[in-house]
């Protein structure tokens, strides 16, 4: 089969040839996201706190908790 005749085959059947490849795709494309391993992990860790051996003031606290800034 030349070159200009899978052209004209391909002119005549594109839109079967375009849904047959796309249903593959497809089909394809889901296997692939079933089968692969997710092989990450995200871990976030906050520490909050004050620095050993400092008080607390609890004056601060409540000048921090009354700024609206930091209210929720």
């Amino acid at each position: 089969m030349s070159f200009s005749q899978l052209a004209h085959a391909f002119r005549r059947r594109w839109l079967l040839a375009l849904i047959a490849g796309f249903d593959r795709w497809i089909a394809r494309g889901a296997l692939v996201w079933m089968v692969t391993p997710e092989n990450y992990e995200v871990v976030a860790w906050l520490r909050v706190g004050d620095a050993p051996g400092e008080g607390r003031n609890p004056s601060e606290y409540e000048q921090y908790r009354k700024n609206p800034r930091h209210s929720y």
